[in-house]
């Protein structure tokens, strides 16, 4: 096994057969083994002044990759509490909940207004069209006012991450 600290990669005479980069330097299989290991616990291979690969950790990241990691973490939060809300609807529910929204306020505005959506759901609840729209309505506003409150901390902790001058400052914000 061969490595090369021009390409920065593993050879193998079984493999690459005569092309092998001329600054490459044997190393054993066992070297190869922990190098890999290494890698896979998030070290980097380089080469020391001599050519041979050497662990290393690998540089911090700059503040502003700190700043994307943590707003991903927040976004990954946010999503996830509101997620748990709608988990206990199935899909088809949740994407049809602006339009049972739309026909009730609609419905409660103008009794004669059409509302086929909630027609259906109430036909087939046992259900009068008003009592229907009155829940779906109270439902939406109990929803609107978790979404709200899940945003502005979102954005809140995203304003945070933006003010933050160290990547100190960063890791101190939490959901």
């Amino acid at each position: 096994m061969f490595y090369s600290k021009t390409t920065g990669g593993f050879y193998s005479r079984a493999i690459h057969g005569d092309n092998i980069p001329s600054d490459a330097v044997e190393i054993t299989t066992e070297e190869h083994q922990a190098l890999l290991e290494g890698q896979s616990q998030g070290k980097i291979v380089s080469a020391d002044k001599n050519g041979k690969p050497v662990l290393k950790n690998p540089p911090p990241l700059t503040l502003d990759e700190v700043k994307a990691a943590k707003l991903s973490e927040i976004n990954a939060e946010c999503d996830a509490e509101i997620g748990a809300i709608k988990a206990t609807y199935p899909d088809t529910e949740v994407m049809s909940w602006d339009k049972q929204e739309r026909e009730a306020r609609a419905l409660l505005a103008n009794a004669t207004a059409t509302t086929t959506l909630i027609d259906s759901i109430a036909s087939a609840r046992g259900l009068g069209r008003v009592e229907l729209a009155n829940r779906i309505i109270a439902n939406a506003d109990q929803f609107a006012v978790a979404l709200g409150a899940s945003l502005g901390k979102r954005q809140k902790l995203e304003d945070q991450i933006n003010a933050a001058a160290t990547v100190e400052q960063v890791a101190e914000i939490v959901w």
